[in-house]
């Protein structure tokens, strides 16, 4: 009985997502990335076209430029992987300070189990762990990259 009663007490502390909210929101995301990436595919594309007359004349100076846009999306990528991962751990940290997962004061989906206890402590530090190896392993990735690189 008195695991119901916590568990009611730590699902007050959250933000409560409604499924036909997340559904809204998930597709408005949806929405910007689709067109922020069409505009980037169209950019490269132009790009890579210039890059394709050039090759005819100077082809050393062409493949320099394609070497300098693949450490630029290289790194366009470890920016995004290391944001994602730090975000990742700091949540999976307060999951395991707070021994609540997800942590208090986080957005759930409606429905959604909160687990409390030592369960919540293994998730939240199992989720940091993975986030800093993930961010770890795309620095490696491009640092690696780079190196091999003219």
């Amino acid at each position: 009985m008195e695991s119901n009663v916590s568990q009611h007490q730590n699902v007050s502390q959250h933000q409560i997502i409604k499924k036909s909210q997340l559904v809204r929101l998930s597709l408005l995301i949806l929405l910007i990335a689709v067109i922020v990436g069409g505009l980037l595919v169209w950019l490269v594309t132009g790009y890579l076209n210039t890059l394709k007359e050039l090759e005819q004349f100077a082809p050393t100076m062409a493949a320099q430029r394609v070497t300098i846009l693949l450490q630029v999306v290289l790194t366009s990528a470890v920016v995004v992987a290391v944001g994602v991962g730090s975000y990742a751990a700091w949540y999976g940290y307060r999951a395991a300070r707070s021994a609540c997962f997800p942590p208090p004061g986080a957005w759930i989906i409606e429905g959604r189990p909160v687990h409390t206890g030592s369960k919540a402590r293994v998730l939240g530090w199992t989720q940091f762990i993975l986030a800093i190896f993930m961010a770890g392993m795309a620095c490696a990735a491009v640092y690696r990259t780079w190196a091999l690189l003219p």
